[in-house]
């Protein structure tokens, strides 16, 4: 899937957000963790769904785990993204894909509720 016009900058634009807000980890690397997701939802919206859905298929491993987080905070918009996601051909993307439905159902299921991170699930 190539970008629109407008959105490789887009894309850079996030990605620079999302490096910016890692965190040092337990094995002292950069990581992603609810911090980052929760610093860089604030600058997204859902025009950004084709964006993030190219960001899951990332090189570097933290942009497109970040990526799928944010698609999921994004809620029920985002869903038939992810779907087509999960089919595609890249395997890391449609992997990430994978993992952000599933945690996107995890949201929306009432007996998970009290377990979901609020940072990364969406408000209802």
């Amino acid at each position: 899937m190539s970008l629109a016009y407008g959105d490789a900058g887009r894309y850079a634009e996030i990605e620079r957000l999302i490096k910016r807000n890692r965190h040092i980890s337990a094995h002292l690397v950069l990581a992603v963790d609810s911090r980052t997701i929760k610093a860089v939802r604030t600058r997204i919206t859902e025009k950004d769904l084709p964006v993030l859905v190219q960001m899951m298929g990332d090189k570097e491993y933290s942009v497109a785990a970040a990526a799928s987080l944010l698609l999921v905070t994004l809620g029920k918009p985002a869903a038939p993204a992810l779907a087509e996601a999960a089919r595609g051909k890249d395997v890391a993307a449609a992997n990430h894909a994978r993992s952000a439905l599933q945690l996107l159902d995890n949201c929306y299921n009432e007996a998970l509720r009290p377990t979901n991170n609020p940072d990364l699930c969406p408000a209802r």
